[in-house]
């Protein structure tokens, strides 16, 4: 029998376990799902399901043999204090989480480059007042990360007409970007074209408040940021001093260290910066369950893992 502990901390994953509930479980005989601890030896439970992990929850399992991440990203699991070493971590792939990342990319750039905020006070004044319209080829968009879905985010805007350049750890090329930088060394000339910046970076060390005052001074004046990606990318202060300063003209943020974003942070109430609530994308509750079922299969038949996680690299 395998037991799999599910941490329902969000409406989310509850939403994963009502998926699961609906596939053919027979390829995993005797599955046992569980959302709480009591009652329930410990020992019994081999597979956790979360994405914020309660404090000392991986501790408590000394048999656990997979973790599964809830969602793309799993740095939340890879912080944890607990967080056992050998044994494997696996995320989910959505191959539609790109395609509506995209979606989510292009609508703020264009709200911001067809200048939809200026029109819709002009609406509300009963106000006929026609600007000038910029031209696309004047408004270059940087992609930081060109992972899979950075690389879906990059040829979507590129089809929009909107010249688009990339960044990323080793460079290389990607459809639709007339340019990648790589690594350190091209990162000065890369955000020097960038008046759209958007960060899909996965959150690493090595990226952690990688969106700072070094790295906004070297934008365009006026440029516009958008994070899609994690909050702890974004140094909060140093965003809101270049917002004040006129160095950025605006941004879009909808990820953020604490979510929900309490109700007294500054972000709520600086002008220009539009908040969302983590809506950018989010996986299939079906396709979450899909691969995780599959991913019990291959555990207990001893084969490799589907989107198993290198923790060393954070993805």
């Amino acid at each position: 029998m395998t037991t799999v502990l599910a941490t329902v901390t969000s409406p989310i994953i509850a939403q994963h376990l009502q998926a699961l509930a609906t596939l053919d479980q027979s390829r995993v005989p005797g599955l046992r799902v569980i959302t709480s601890l009591d009652g329930v030896d410990p020992a019994e439970v081999s597979v956790l399901h979360t994405y914020r992990p309660p404090a000392g929850v991986m501790a408590a399992l000394p048999r656990l043999r997979m973790i599964s991440g809830a969602g793309a990203g799993v740095d939340a699991i890879i912080a944890a204090p607990d967080l056992p070493a050998g044994v494997p971590l696996v995320r989910c792939v959505d191959a539609q989480l790109g395609t509506s990342m995209a979606q989510y990319v292009a609508l703020m750039v264009l709200r911001h480059f067809r200048m939809l905020p200026h029109y819709e006070e002009r609406a509300r004044q009963a106000h006929w007042d026609r600007l000038l319209m910029p031209q696309a080829s004047a408004a270059c968009v940087g992609v930081m990360g060109l992972g899979e879905i950075g690389r879906v985010v990059v040829r979507a805007l590129a089809a929009l007409g909107l010249p688009v350049v990339g960044w990323s750890r080793s460079g290389g090329d990607c459809d639709g970007a007339q340019a990648v930088y790589a690594a350190d060394s091209g990162l000065p000339a890369f955000l020097a074209r960038c008046n759209y910046l958007v960060c899909v970076l996965p959150l690493t060390p090595a990226t952690r408040g990688i969106l700072n005052a070094a790295l906004l001074r070297q934008l365009p004046r006026g440029a516009y940021v958008i994070n899609v990606s994690r909050g702890a990318m974004v140094q909060q202060q140093d965003l809101i001093s270049a917002l004040r300063s006129g160095q950025l003209s605006g941004a879009a943020l909808d990820v953020f260290d604490t979510e929900p974003l309490p109700s007294d942070d500054p972000c709520w109430r600086e002008p220009g910066v539009l908040v969302t609530p983590h809506i950018s994308s989010q996986p299939s509750p079906v396709t979450v369950a899909e691969q995780l079922l599959e991913n019990i299969r291959r555990l207990e038949a001893g084969e490799a893992l589907l989107n198993q996680v290198d923790i060393a690299r954070g993805y």
